[in-house]
């Protein structure tokens, strides 16, 4: 039965084992019937009714098979599945192309789906792969479908979703998960599950959970999957039946459902001990090296974070902000490598040693293998294809540094580090404008100069995550996310352009913050054209006790939206708030 299964036939080469399954489909599309080898399967009858778009993340390890074999029953009813192996090939940028496909899947929007198998390998901490296209899935916004193939830990993105148990349809006796994963052995032994009836059953309700939901929390996900294929991480557990929990939606009746006793289901999983699955995932080739891929190192010990070099990667609108952050860090007593100037416009020899500074600074703070890059992030400098950090970002990574990075001016964080968790620095530059044009962003970086009373609060922020633990698994991206937040600082620069004046109202408002028993509101009243709006930028820009401010924006409808304005300032005060 196995040896018929066109899924099965390369099984000791991947490149073959693509090319047998899906030859001539660029997009995973199939033609009808049932899938060669495999019996009919009489556990749930429908006919799916839409093509879905699904991004299969997996790890590259013992459990691949599983994986492809899934992948081309799939194909074979009528879904297209983007798998990398096939996708990205020599030459091609592998981060684009998987941001890329998420985006393919977004667009599809009721009808994609991002299907996640769990292994620790996949799921691996600091650099297993999987963790960042989660990561960018998650702030997508896209359908995550956990499937739990071996015991691992999941990230908190999806630790609340419950999971399709697939553990018992793959090997779990630690003796044969001690065989080597690409021996003949194991090959035949994984094919002997994922051809038994149990593995066909269950994949014929996972993938009528795919067709029929766009999401697992959905309600009539325990009656398709069937109950007892369906199980909750331990966070998610520990929520349903801690006294604060609300059962008010359908993702929280679902995890009640599941998380009732019953000696039939395996309904959560245990992270306390090591499992097999676990002591045997070192031995398995790393995805990073099986694809050429540089593993981020991402290990942050506090005890040895003042011996750590760091240093910077910017554009050019950033240096001044990288040679004031210079000074101070270096006075902090972290070792720094000095920012190199912006090179001189159109002289090709000043951009050559611009280009070799930088060459230098990697190689300077790679020498002790603990280095860093503290990378001020913007369009400019990591916007694809052309952001002129991106060259810095690929050679820190294949040198093994971590990274630290600072959001200068809002854009996507490069799909390499984008669980790293990133502070907020929009605030510390002020952008003078000149003229009425003067909008692009070429324009606004112009004068940048530095707001001294948010980058003091900034870099105390900075100094405080550079001795401490950074965030690898993106809390404020997710956070940022979930609340959208607006980001003014544009406006802010436009309407304290040249501000002067009102020096009254600033010491009349210095009283109210110092006075315990003022009222608990400043009201700022006047015509219309009296500069209110501008006044109360430029205290935004000096006063450091303001922790969160909005502006309702005529030009801008969503502004105006007491939702979105709630959200955006939760946003804020948790970039403030310990």
């Amino acid at each position: 039965m196995a040896d018929a299964c066109p899924a099965c036939l390369a099984a000791h080469n991947i490149g073959n084992h693509v090319g047998q399954c899906a030859p001539s489909r660029q997009e995973g599309d199939a033609h009808g019937g049932d899938v060669n080898g495999l019996r009919t399967l009489r556990t749930l009858s429908f006919k799916p009714t839409t093509q879905l778009k699904i991004f299969l993340s997996y790890g590259h390890d013992r459990y691949q098979h599983v994986a492809f074999h899934l992948k081309h029953a799939l194909q074979q009813r009528g879904h297209s599945v983007w798998v990398d192996i096939e996708k990205l090939s020599a030459g091609i940028d592998w981060e684009d192309g998987i941001n890329g496909a998420l985006t393919w899947v977004k667009e599809a929007q009721q009808d994609g789906r991002v299907l996640l198998l769990m292994t620790p390998h996949a799921l691996r901490r600091p650099d297993g792969y999987c963790l960042n296209e989660i990561a960018r899935a998650g702030q997508n916004h896209l359908s995550i479908f956990p499937v739990l193939v071996a015991e691992s830990e999941p990230t908190p993105s999806i630790s609340m979703l419950p999971f399709f148990d697939l553990r018992d349809c793959v090997p779990t006796d630690p003796a044969e998960l001690r065989l080597d994963a690409t021996s003949h052995t194991w090959l035949d032994l994984i094919k002997t599950h994922v051809h038994s009836r149990a593995f066909e059953d269950k994949c014929q309700r996972l993938f009528a959970v795919l067709e029929l939901f766009d999401t697992m929390t959905a309600y009539g996900v325990p009656a398709v999957a069937g109950i007892e294929n369906l199980g909750l991480f331990p966070a998610s557990y520990d929520a349903v039946h801690s006294p604060h929990h609300h059962l008010d939606s359908r993702g929280s009746s679902l995890r009640r459902l599941l998380a009732q006793p019953s000696s039939d289901s395996i309904r959560s999983m245990d992270l306390g001990s090591p499992t097999a699955q676990d002591q045997v995932a070192v031995a398995d080739d790393s995805r990073g090296a099986a694809e050429g891929l540089a593993a981020v190192a991402t290990h942050d010990v506090a005890d040895t974070t003042l011996t750590t070099r760091y240093m910077f990667s910017f554009d050019d609108s950033c240096y001044v902000l990288a040679a004031k952050l210079y000074d101070d860090l270096t006075a902090a007593g972290f070792s720094v490598f000095a920012p190199p100037p912006t090179p001189v416009p159109g002289s090709l020899e000043s951009a050559q040693a611009n280009a070799s500074a930088h060459e230098e600074a990697i190689r300077w703070a790679a020498a002790e293998k603990n280095g860093k890059m503290i990378l001020l992030v913007t369009p400019e400098s990591v916007g694809r294809p052309s952001g002129g950090c991106l060259n810095d970002i690929s050679a820190a990574m294949t040198a093994g540094m971590g990274f630290v990075p600072l959001m200068v001016r809002q854009c996507e964080i490069p799909l390499s580090i984008c669980r790293i968790q990133w502070l907020d620095m929009s605030d510390c530059l002020i952008y003078a404008q000149s003229g009425a044009a003067s909008t692009s962003s070429t324009r606004l970086i112009d004068s940048a100069s530095i707001n001294s009373v948010r980058y003091g609060i900034r870099v105390d922020q900075l100094t405080t995550a550079l001795r401490g633990k950074l965030d690898h698994e993106g809390q404020q991206a997710r956070l940022f996310s979930v609340l959208s937040p607006f980001s003014f600082q544009q406006q802010i620069s436009k309407l304290t352009n040249r501000f002067a004046g009102r020096e009254w109202l600033f010491k009349d408002l210095e009283r109210w913050i110092d006075a315990p028993a003022a009222s608990q509101v400043y009201w700022v009243t006047g015509p219309i054209g009296s500069g209110k709006t501008a006044l109360a930028a430029r205290m935004v820009q000096l006063i450091p006790e303001i922790a969160a401010f909005h502006f309702a924006l005529q030009e801008d409808e969503q502004t105006q939206n007491a939702r979105r304005c709630v959200l955006s300032l939760a946003y804020q005060l948790t970039t403030q708030l310990p």
